[in-house]
């Protein structure tokens, strides 16, 4: 063994890289910039909102501030993301009306799997309905994070009973007891952000961010 081969191990707990930057723009409230940043720094991220309240708008937005040499994939069933300054990507394209219950070859589940030999920095799935949720879940926590999705749910915690109950229509959660679902959603996502309509006008309604709020949210999720 080299000689400093333990230099490195402190027996201190340790922040993941840029978190304490993220939880300084965070309790300032300077959010447009924490959620730059959480882009540009990769961290997966989920933005919740009912219908016609900008989901999609919102995670076209953000895209702008993945850093231009990272290669992109998407996942879509209508062709709505366009990239105008990244060059490195790839459309992928899924009927609408197909899932893997009904036999269909090509699904958003299918797609999300495929993305293992393609490989890319970050994956951008339009919308989690059904059970690819837990394929989402999965590659993101297998080198692929900064990976995006959205999800039909008006606040953060409703988007992450949502995730888990369309985790639950993938036969491979069948027999996972909740707390383990609620774990592996808390842990795999690190932002999620839910958006709102009053009149005309949208907002930001509130933010899971896991380096503060996970062990807040699992206690109050657990029961």
């Amino acid at each position: 063994i080299d000689a400093g081969f333990y230099n490195r191990v402190t027996g201190e707990e340790k922040t993941e890289t840029h978190d304490e930057e993220l939880i300084a723009l965070y309790n300032t409230k300077n959010i447009p910039l924490f959620m730059e940043k959480c882009v540009e720094y990769g961290k997966t991220l989920a933005v919740a909102g009912e219908t016609s309240t900008g989901k999609t708008t919102y995670m076209k937005m953000l895209i702008g501030y993945i850093p231009v040499h990272l290669r992109i994939s998407t996942i879509e069933d209508n062709p709505e993301i366009t990239f105008f300054i990244h060059k490195n990507y790839v459309h992928l394209f899924y009927p609408s009306e197909s899932s893997d219950e009904k036999g269909s070859i090509v699904t958003p589940a299918s797609l999300l799997r495929w993305n293992y030999r393609m490989n890319p920095d970050r994956i951008l799935l339009t919308e989690v309905r059904g059970a690819e949720a837990w394929d989402f879940l999965k590659i993101t926590g297998s080198g692929h994070e900064g990976s995006m999705t959205s999800i039909h749910a008006g606040s953060a915690k409703e988007a992450i009973d949502g995730f888990i109950t369309r985790c639950y229509e993938n036969p491979q959660c069948a027999q996972l007891p909740y707390t383990f679902m609620l774990r592996k959603v808390l842990d795999s996502l690190d932002v999620i952000v839910s958006i709102d309509l009053d009149g005309n006008v949208r907002r930001m309604n509130d933010i899971y961010f896991r380096p503060i709020h996970r062990n807040q949210y699992f206690e109050e999720m657990k029961a």
